[in-house]
């Protein structure tokens, strides 16, 4: 017997500020970085590329062997049966796990909008994302694109934030990683490495982070300039238009 039941849940009222934006970036190093469009430090990190890494990895070692296991069970019969039953159960728990994650950081999205009182929650059109300019995935996301649903992350945001009163905003996410927070500057090789920005505008100083006592610069967290950047972004689109 099922009971299908529809029910109205009421949105708590919170005393939020309208201009407050929180920018979510979907990255490889980390699943996701916030940032507020009008606070030049802070934000927050959510999971690690190490934590998921290791679990997917010894789940497909699981299934690997469990895969040569069936290759050389030709017979059928009931040996067969329960490797082909434990090979589904193992896929099932690494859905079940990335759909537990996409709570976990889901939930940590709404609490940090949350705390800083923001209104408005703003996160990158996934078309085309992780693709290089021949569309082509590039080659750090392949193997996290593959395995991790950025989809269900977003829709698990936006029925939590619509749940709050926080309103959630999709913008179009090009050059969001390669453009100065701070000074809006563009320039191809301004994003060092995953996880380091340096601004080449010469009058920027902001965009560069810590000066060393060589004349070098240290450059700021790159996840945070794209979250910031896409926090700023008033290039709102509809999510599912190309």
């Amino acid at each position: 017997m099922f009971l299908l039941l529809v029910v109205k849940i009421p949105k708590v009222q919170n005393n939020l500020n309208p201009e407050r934006v929180v920018g979510v970036d979907l990255g490889i190093n980390v699943p996701l970085y916030a940032a507020l469009n009008d606070n030049e430090y802070g934000g927050m990190s959510i999971g690690s590329r190490e934590q998921f890494l290791n679990m997917r990895m010894r789940m497909q070692a699981q299934k690997r062997e469990l895969q040569r296991n069936l290759l050389h069970t030709t017979n059928g019969g009931h040996g067969r049966n329960q490797k082909l039953q434990a090979f589904k159960r193992l896929q099932d728990k690494e859905k079940n796990w990335v759909h537990l994650q996409n709570h976990i950081f889901s939930k940590s999205i709404i609490e940090f909008a949350l705390k800083n009182k923001a209104g408005v929650i703003q996160m990158e059109r996934l078309t085309g994302f992780g693709r290089n300019k021949n569309d082509e995935v590039d080659e750090g996301y392949k193997f996290i694109l593959r395995y991790w649903s950025y989809f269900e992350l977003q829709t698990m945001i936006e029925y939590k934030a619509n749940a709050t009163g926080i309103e959630v905003r999709y913008i179009d996410p090009y050059h969001t990683s390669q453009t100065c927070s701070f000074c809006g500057h563009r320039e191809k090789g301004q994003r060092i490495s995953q996880s380091i920005f340096i601004c080449k505008n010469p009058d920027c100083t902001k965009g560069k982070g810590k000066q060393e006592k060589d004349g070098t610069y240290k450059g700021i967290n790159a996840d945070w300039n794209a979250a910031r950047n896409i926090a700023l972004s008033k290039k709102v689109v509809d999510r599912k238009k190309k």
